[in-house]
């Protein structure tokens, strides 16, 4: 007969699968998110930076699935899958621990990796149909026109449209347009736009996985109590 202290955490554990359980889901659902957000400005965006999200997808699936492996094998009092929950939520512990510090590191040096970026772009902005594409939404989004400045669009064919997105299709943006409006340069929204974007990621992957790991304590715990249960039976 299980003892007080194993139906105590037993009864925890069911709690805490269902909010692993949630908490993939919300993984799953803030990273689509985010990397939607960053689909806009593919182009734009280091790979160190657009990966993350996408690794938290899998994860935030994985999560899910294992929140019902170990939701079972609470039922089932089975030492066997609460071992396999608790060690495979432990890599996904690490994971997701891993990908905020890193995100945290990467954060410092999205301002040098988005200029650079960006400068090596504009001069395919009238040959490259994407490049084109990606440089009118950011433009349009930000309100800004070039890297550092208008500036930056001296070498190419003329300033694009979307530099001067309030005027009509028909009129022609100007570099006197640009200087009234005081438009910026792009690198200080995409800058900030990236930057938000990996606090969040970091603040989720560490808050989910603080809390992942109390579920791996309680799974733990309850496989040991079982396996106990079983040896003096």
């Amino acid at each position: 007969m299980p003892s007080t202290g194993m139906t105590c955490i037993k009864y925890l554990l069911h709690l805490f699968t269902l909010i692993i359980g949630l908490s993939g889901l919300a993984i799953l659902a803030v990273s689509y998110l985010i990397w939607r957000e960053y689909y806009k400005y593919a182009e734009f965006i280091d790979l160190k930076v657009y990966s993350p999200p996408i690794v938290l997808m899998i994860a935030g699936s994985v999560v899910f699935i294992l929140a019902f492996v170990g939701w079972c094998g609470t039922i089932r009092d089975s030492h066997c899958l609460l071992t396999l929950f608790a060690s495979l939520i432990f890599i996904v512990f690490f994971l997701e621990i891993a990908i905020g510090v890193l995100g945290y590191i990467e954060r410092e040096n999205v301002n040098q990796m988005s200029e650079k970026i960006l400068n090596g772009t504009i001069p395919k902005y009238y040959t490259d149909k994407k490049i084109q594409e990606t440089w009118d939404i950011i433009q349009t989004d930000g309100g800004c026109c070039g890297v550092n400045s208008y500036n930056d669009w001296k070498d190419t064919s003329g300033l694009p449209h979307s530099c001067c997105k309030d005027l009509e299709m028909t009129a022609t943006c100007t570099v006197d347009y640009i200087k009234a409006k005081k438009i910026p340069g792009c690198l200080p929204f995409l800058r900030d736009f990236m930057k938000s974007n990996i606090l969040i990621i970091g603040g989720v992957c560490v808050s989910v996985a603080l809390l992942q790991l109390i579920g791996i304590l309680f799974a733990c715990n309850l496989a040991r109590m079982i396996r106990h249960e079983y040896e003096t039976v």
